[in-house]
């Protein structure tokens, strides 16, 4: 009796521990089910992430290869506007005695009567060789240091000064650029040695 009713009892607890034991397997059966589920998922999602993320890629290509379009036009345009600001400032410039100048065809003579009164002018048509080609921004002085020079081409009063005492002139002093070379992108300096 006492075995039969010890069997019974470990039957008993058997069966129970059999019962919590099927309960905890269907239970780990349903978080496994629950967690290939969310797996299948997340899946999806990084799916959906990486069809985006290669459509933002090809949008980053497009519009990398559209800032390189527009820096190479910008480029081009300031080159353009560095290019037109230099021609825009480049000036010309010569100095010297009558007789050089006369001879490298750059003068002429103009005006007067019966050999009197005769002044010095550019020619139309006068030899661009014979100057010097400047960017009129760097260009403040020249340095002459002659007894006298006088201008031939027109510029403005008020616009130069000549530097010097009255033995001997040592520069011309240009004050106000833009103003100076108004008239013309030419100076002519008559000069005596």
């Amino acid at each position: 009796n006492n075995l039969l009713n010890e069997n019974k009892k470990m039957i008993a607890s058997l069966q129970s521990k059999l019962k919590k034991s099927n309960k905890r397997i269907a239970e780990l059966e349903q978080m496994i089910a629950n967690f290939q589920q969310q797996l299948i998922e997340k899946d999806s999602e990084i799916t959906a992430l990486n069809s985006k993320v290669e459509s933002m890629q090809i949008n980053i290509d497009e519009l990398n290869q559209k800032v390189n379009v527009i820096t190479d036009e910008s480029n081009k345009k300031s080159e353009t506007i560095k290019q037109q600001k230099d021609e825009m400032n480049t000036v010309w410039y010569c100095f010297g005695s009558k007789k050089e100048l006369l001879e490298n065809n750059v003068i002429e003579k103009a005006g007067g009567f019966v050999g009197l009164g005769k002044s010095y002018k550019m020619k139309s048509d006068f030899n661009r060789d014979y100057f010097k080609k400047v960017d009129a921004r760097k260009l403040s002085d020249i340095t002459l240091k002659v007894k006298k020079a006088e201008l031939i081409t027109t510029h403005p009063d008020g616009t130069f000064h000549f530097a010097g005492n009255e033995k001997s002139v040592e520069s011309i002093t240009i004050d106000k650029q833009d103003e100076f070379w108004s008239a013309s992108k030419y100076l002519v300096i008559l000069v005596e040695p």
